[in-house]
């Protein structure tokens, strides 16, 4: 069994291994400091959009996670893969929003009382992908905040039409934000073109296709879920693509047309603003003060996946069976693609990252063991189950905080040479400074690049909790992290190495969390450092 890339997100087309298809937030994407265009775009001007929400993680004064479309005072519509996994409490949404790193004028964020995300939402294929946010009190409407109309139920767009997207989202494949909305034009494709580029089965009816053949214009990541708008109606949802303005890949949006009676059956438009539904026409982390780099979870959910080979930044190729304990969280089950990675600490339970457990349910995940190559099944390759999960219940994904999981497997892994455990190391343990410890993983080879075809190991030094301080701000390392690089950079873990092992010797002494970017000079990689936990864990797993 091949294991498909997965980015949030989503099955690659049958046959040779090809690019993944990027779910456009950035959650858990490589977000640089600075200003920048959504890509090959131009600013907007304040209030030329003024239906365009941010929708926030960690609630009002959380952090851009993706975009959306207001329609009436107290209803937004987004994309479902942007609600998966979410709870309303987490979540807030900023009305009148022009700039990333001030508020405006006119701006409002509200607290989101109600998701809504489509009950056929399949991540898999990323179907269905619109959900609905229901605000906790209505927007004041003006100039500067409006609704956006919805298009006649199944209207269709001719080939060739010129519509817009706007976002603040990434100026390229795991570029910086935009400092302020950005807009773009681009051309619808037909449906026809469209799955010549990606394969008859990846495109539904459902879904419409934008872009230029030679690329150089779209959406990217931190767009999600905002508006594709062909003349003054909201025509699509931002959703996915393979890269960013790549060409022959145009931008795939959830085609709002086929969902007009779901909206309007499932959001209860009582507010003082009429929204007109034509008949007959039809995240980044803000610290205050200055910009700052965002955190990047390193798993590639949402991350920009490229095609061919590579290795984890700096690293090398392993052997197969030199690091017997590595493990591959898979999502949508024993057959699923690549989500995280974890290590086995006894025959039936896997200590991984809590990020990479959020929102998630066992029977969607499972494991592999005894996994070398990412796109061949392996010799002693054993996919199992994930039977249950148990987060850390003091994780604070706002903060980073205890981030640690354990998965219990539904049967338990067959040991030998290529499938055995990895001993936890002694409770409270702590690494002197410069120590080297090695780290693996299939992940990206740099911020936004390619997945390694075979698992990789990097050796990197720790760094003492007082620099990396100094890196990140006293209140982001907490005495339960781990921080490890060399102050060049050039070597670290990148996206889809998260949850995966950070070996001091021979045990697990760390799982790999985050970090500005990857590989960085001045930002060394974060990890969950394990002894905090072998308490947590021995309790937990039996």
């Amino acid at each position: 069994m091949k294991v498909f890339l997965l980015l949030g997100l989503a099955a690659l087309a049958s046959g040779a291994p090809r690019a993944a298809k990027l779910l456009k937030n950035p959650r858990s994407t490589p977000l640089s400091r600075g200003g920048g265009k959504i890509v090959g775009g131009e600013d907007a001007r304040y209030g030329e959009f003024p239906h365009q929400i941010m929708l926030l993680r960690g609630g009002p004064d959380g952090s851009l996670m993706c975009g959306g479309s207001l329609i009436s005072d107290t209803w937004v519509v987004t994309a479902a893969h942007c609600c998966d996994g979410q709870n309303a409490h987490r979540l807030g949404v900023a009305v009148g929003a022009h700039n990333l790193y001030d508020m405006d004028e006119f701006q409002e964020n509200i607290q989101v009382k109600h998701v809504v995300m489509h009950e056929e939402y399949d991540d898999w294929n990323i179907l269905n992908d619109i959900c609905l946010l229901e605000l906790e009190t209505p927007a004041t409407m003006g100039d500067y905040v409006a609704t956006i109309d919805l298009p006649a139920s199944n209207e269709e767009y001719q080939e060739g039409t010129s519509c817009v997207v706007t976002g603040w989202g990434t100026t390229s494949e795991g570029g910086s934000l935009a400092s302020v909305l950005q807009k773009v034009h681009v051309p619808v494709v037909s449906d026809e073109s469209c799955r010549d580029s990606y394969g008859a089965d990846s495109i539904a009816d459902s879904m419409i296709c934008a872009g230029f053949p030679h690329g150089g214009k779209d959406s990217c990541q931190g767009d999600s879920g905002g508006p594709f708008m062909c003349g003054k109606q909201l025509s699509g949802v931002v959703s996915w693509g393979y890269g960013c303005a790549e060409a022959g890949y145009p931008g795939v949006y959830t085609q709002t047309s086929y969902f007009v009676d779901w909206v309007n059956s499932h959001a209860t438009m009582k507010s003082s603003v009429t929204m007109k539904v034509f008949v007959l026409l039809g995240l980044v982390a803000i610290a205050a003060g200055a910009p700052n780099a965002a955190k990047l979870l390193k798993n590639p959910r949402s991350t920009p996946l490229s095609r061919g080979g590579g290795r984890i930044v700096g690293g090398e190729d392993a052997t197969y069976g030199e690091f017997p304990h590595q493990i591959i969280l898979l999502r949508g089950g024993p057959d699923g693609s690549l989500m995280c990675g974890g290590s086995l600490i006894s025959e039936t339970w896997v200590v991984t990252a809590a990020h990479c457990c959020d929102g998630q349910h066992a029977h969607n995940l499972g494991v592999a063991v005894g996994a070398h190559n990412l796109y061949d099944m392996d010799e002693f390759q054993e996919n199992i189950q994930v039977k249950h999960i148990k987060m850390h219940e003091d994780y604070d994904d706002w903060n980073i905080l205890n981030d640690i999981c354990l998965l219990e497997l539904g049967s338990p892994a067959t040991m030998g040479d290529y499938v055995s455990t990895i001993a936890l190391p002694k409770a409270n343990e702590e690494y002197d400074e410069g120590t080297e410890c090695t780290v693996t993983g299939w992940g990206t080879t740099s911020e936004g690049g390619s997945l390694a075809r075979v698992l990789q190991k990097v050796v990197v030094p720790v760094v003492s909790d007082a620099n990396c301080r100094d890196s990140y701000g006293a209140d982001s390392i907490a005495d339960s992290m781990i921080c490890a690089g060399l102050d060049k950079g050039g070597k670290d873990s990148c996206q889809g190495d998260s949850g995966g092992p950070f070996m001091c010797g021979n045990q697990l002494s760390g799982v790999v969390s985050w970090g500005y970017g990857c590989a960085e000079a001045g930002y060394p990689g974060v990890y969950t450092q394990t002894s905090y936990f072998v308490d947590w864990v021995n309790a937990n797993a039996n």
